[in-house]
């Protein structure tokens, strides 16, 4: 229910936020710059009122619920850094949220404390990520965290959280979550489920050389298709 409630906000926000773009759009330089820019801004900040139950019942619910669990502990002790099974609050969706809501609350002091809590959940991860693949599952450093379940269904948290709090980041933390970031490309890039889910030779790209075997057209697309999303 939970999750239901927080896609259907993000739904929400999205489509709302949308504007048809440049037809030769130059690449931003400022941040944010995923999803939703810094001229959007002052327009999401007039929607995030009491008047308005989307946020008010909504996403500030589900936020200051979000805080309480990281208070109390409980989001920490829950999320052991799997894949597999079952995991209730995910530690980067948590970010995701707060990160969103140091974008959108009118309260300076308030936008503040989202944007540290939003940073301390995803250095969290960060920090243990950054320690090198394990083979086991867990601790968000498993073979296939970032190219399995978990990235597909929270993946995006990572690089809209970095970007929605970029202000706060360190030399050293945009070091670590450089050398993260680049780790898990390169898994997915050469993920593989049955044998034949990515183009090869690997790094070659706008070749025809990537048609040389044609067989991995089809048996692993779905997987590759996950990859790529992760």
């Amino acid at each position: 229910m939970v999750l239901k409630t927080l896609t259907s906000v993000c739904l929400v926000a999205l489509t709302l936020t949308a504007t048809a773009g440049p037809s030769a759009a130059q690449p931003l330089t400022t941040h944010p710059r995923i999803w939703i820019r810094q001229q959007d801004l002052p327009r999401l900040r007039s929607w995030a009122t009491s008047a308005n139950p989307i946020y008010q019942d909504g996403l500030r619910a589900l936020a200051v619920d979000f805080k309480a669990r990281m208070d109390n502990g409980s989001l920490i002790a829950g999320d052991h850094g799997t894949n597999y099974g079952y995991t209730q609050y995910p530690v980067e969706w948590f970010a995701q949220v707060f990160a969103f809501m140091s974008l959108v609350e009118n309260d300076p002091a308030v936008r503040a404390d989202y944007a540290n809590r939003a940073h301390t959940l995803l250095m969290y991860i960060m920090n243990k990520a950054v320690l090198g693949q394990t083979p086991g599952d867990g601790d968000f450093r498993g073979r296939v965290f970032a190219t399995d379940m978990r990235s597909l269904f929270y993946g995006d948290a990572f690089p809209t959280t970095v970007d929605w709090i970029y202000q706060t980041l360190t030399p050293t933390d945009k070091a670590t979550i450089r050398a993260v970031f680049q780790r898990w490309i390169t898994e997915n890039l050469t993920a593989t489920t049955t044998g034949l889910d990515h183009p090869e030779p690997v790094w070659v790209l706008n070749s025809t050389a990537l048609l040389g075997d044609i067989k991995r057209e089809f048996p692993g697309k779905p997987v590759l298709i996950l990859s790529m999303h992760s």
